[in-house]
């Protein structure tokens, strides 16, 4: 789902909640929740919405307008090393946060 349309879906009310991923220290990207669905935000070119650091995702979502009564969570992952899931991200914690 490109990036404007997550803005209207949310400005809508239909968006539950919207998950800030920290993929590494420097890589984050936006997953939206919407009924059953997880859908990751994409850029214009179809390529998923990667921001440097947690401050560029704040201000993205600050411009966006209106959404602040979304919950937000920032997300972390943790790679998994054991045979049976080697290679795999495992949700470490999910933690709400501000766009403020």
């Amino acid at each position: 789902m490109r990036f404007e349309e997550f803005v209207a879906l949310a400005q809508d009310g239909q968006v539950q909640r919207l998950h800030i991923e920290a993929l590494s220290p420097a890589d984050y990207q936006y997953r939206a929740y919407i009924g059953e669905e997880s859908i990751c935000l994409l850029n214009e070119d179809g390529s998923p919405i990667q921001e440097r650091d947690l401050s560029q995702a704040r201000q993205r979502l600050r411009d966006a307008g209106d959404i602040t009564n979304m919950p937000l969570y920032l997300v972390q992952f943790m790679q998994q090393f054991d045979d049976l899931a080697a290679g795999l991200p495992r949700l470490t914690h999910r933690v709400p946060m501000s766009i403020g």
